[in-house]
């Protein structure tokens, strides 16, 4: 399977290069041509960031045979940043992308056709991780922790474009502060953001458990904020961020949606088993190439609370009326709809 992986990641990146450069026309005829493999399913190209645990699910989704099941198949693009793509999903050469409901939502306000497939809790476990000499309050209330970012020099993932980046600022909201006064980097997890840390090129960063124990180890900084367990508890189960498909490739292929999203429950069904616990970490490791760390599991484990197949209505209600209360969206682009932002096929 990791030749396999491979080859997927070559052909795609290949494929994406050639519509960048000569358009999708010169490269192989249309993209519905491209969209059957061989054995009938249904292809498409999902973005990736590099080597996260958080996109685990579907990897796992794709070696357990879950994609395989439903007639389709993944072809994996990475992308540089959170930037690259958005913009590589706007010119359509990204079908599927892993990213806020932010982002989905102001691709719609800008014309492009987006709707989200399978969904992710908000906050995740992802924790804002600041350098000691940063100062910032770390036994603070909620409202002195979110005050004190303004002004901060915060790494994440994606750059500016990140997925947890919206949810961080509608806290600072929340809490009276002004998110406008962050200053952003874009640096990955794992080594980048450490040695960002220890040089001071960030004072915090967002990141995962993975990061924080080889910070920790080296004295860099402490825990400052978990993006999980530490917002009021009304913000804790909406969804903020998912699988976003385009809209012209739904349309081409209609009946995507459903298939997608009942692979994802399968997949959410085989990670909640602790047996297969093992497994996960052989795919994480030896397919995505997420590096060992000793809080691995402990990551992996319960990856199954946070992705949503099936949603309930009035969540999504409440998840998309926080994008509007929190000025995350612009109510004068006109108010989208659950129905907009969501494929009826993961509507409960």
């Amino acid at each position: 399977m990791i030749e396999e992986e491979s080859m997927k990641r070559l052909v795609v990146s290949v494929a994406v290069a050639c519509l960048t450069t000569l358009g999708l026309a010169a490269c192989s005829g249309s993209g519905e041509a491209e969209e059957s493999n061989q054995a009938g399913e249904i292809s498409f190209n999902f973005a990736t960031v590099g080597p996260t645990v958080t996109m685990l699910p579907f990897y796992v989704a794709d070696e357990k045979g879950f994609f395989e099941s439903e007639g389709i198949e993944p072809k994996y693009v990475t992308v540089a940043s959170g930037a690259a793509m958005l913009s590589g999903f706007s010119a359509g050469q990204l079908d599927v992308i892993p990213t806020s409901l932010t982002a989905a939502g102001k691709l719609r306000e800008g014309g492009v056709d987006a709707k989200t497939v399978a969904g992710f809790r908000a906050g995740l476990d992802f924790t804002i991780y600041s350098r000691k000499e940063a100062g910032l309050p770390i036994d603070g209330t909620f409202e002195e922790k979110m005050k004190a970012l303004e002004g901060v020099n915060l790494g994440v993932q994606g750059g500016a474009e990140g997925s947890m980046l919206p949810f961080v600022k509608a806290m600072m909201r929340e809490a009276g502060a002004d998110p406008a006064t962050l200053r952003i980097a874009n640096v990955n997890f794992g080594g980048p953001q450490v040695a960002a840390l220890r040089s001071g090129e960030v004072d915090a960063v967002i990141t995962d458990k993975s990061t924080i124990v080889t910070a920790d180890d080296l004295g860099i900084g402490d825990s400052y904020f978990s993006l999980l367990t530490d917002p009021p508890a009304k913000y804790q189960k909406l969804m903020s961020s998912g699988s976003i498909a385009n809209g012209a490739f739904l349309s081409r292929n209609p009946e995507f949606a459903q298939k997608y999203v009942t692979a994802i429950d399968k997949t959410i069904a085989w990670m909640r088993d602790p047996s297969n616990l093992d497994e996960m970490h052989r795919i994480s490791t030896q397919v995505q190439g997420v590096p060992e760390s000793p809080v691995l599991n402990d990551v992996i484990l319960p990856m199954h609370n946070y992705l949503s197949a099936y949603v309930d209505q009035s969540l999504l209600e409440d998840s998309l009326s926080f994008l509007y209360d929190s000025q995350q969206l612009d109510v004068n682009a006109g108010r989208l709809s659950v129905n907009d932002l969501f494929a009826e096929s993961m509507i409960k």
